[in-house]
């Protein structure tokens, strides 16, 4: 799997690095060096375009404009973004909200929410 679309992949898990496909590399490059990639949208564009994605399956996206914007908690941006990723890709996330990402992450790990 690559988190991407054909244009540049953000991430990719383990199996698709055997085939040498990468980060910052483009999708028509990966799909050559690994045919049965799975491209994986990436929906934290809507919420961040400035999201930092440390790993295939970890990111950090700062909510508080889109929450401004809407009206709408933490929480309740975190529910419809986890809910959007299972609808688009079938995968199960969790989401941590807190000021920063290192009180996010820990506050999820005790508290999961």
């Amino acid at each position: 799997m690559a988190v991407s679309s054909m244009s540049m992949i953000s991430t990719a898990n383990y199996e698709a690095r055997k085939f040498g496909v990468c980060a910052a590399m483009t999708g028509f490059i990966a799909l050559k060096l690994c045919p049965d990639l799975i491209f994986i949208p990436t929906v934290f564009w809507d919420y961040d375009p400035n999201f930092m994605a440390a790993s295939l399956d970890e990111a950090y996206l700062d909510i508080t404009k889109v929450c401004e914007k809407r009206s709408i908690t933490g929480a309740e941006n975190a529910k419809e973004l986890r809910s959007r990723v299972y609808e688009e890709t079938g995968l199960t996330c969790s989401a941590g909200v807190a000021p920063n990402r290192l009180l996010a992450k820990v506050l999820f790990s005790v508290l999961g929410t």
